[in-house]
């Protein structure tokens, strides 16, 4: 199943590494590099900001996990 938001963030990609070669002498990289090379930089990229969300998930869940057992080893009088 195509991801059209995947596909345009690849052509992004691309068309930067695309003018990345021009720009520095090199103007006959083939097409497909240039293609696996975005595919290949976006998945990592997405999977790096994937890890990176799921660490911050764990962290606030063992933070709230911490607060609940300090709240009921000391628990407050009610009010």
């Amino acid at each position: 199943m195509a991801d059209p938001y995947l596909d345009r963030q690849i052509a992004f990609v691309e068309e930067m590494l695309l003018s990345f070669c021009l720009r520095n002498g090199l103007p006959n990289v083939p097409q497909g590099v240039l293609q696996k090379a975005a595919r290949d930089f976006v998945i990592a990229n997405q999977q790096e900001t994937a890890k990176s969300s799921l660490n911050n998930d764990l962290k606030r869940a063992i933070e709230l996990l911490e607060k609940a057992r300090r709240l009921l080893q000391n628990p407050k009088p009610p009010a």
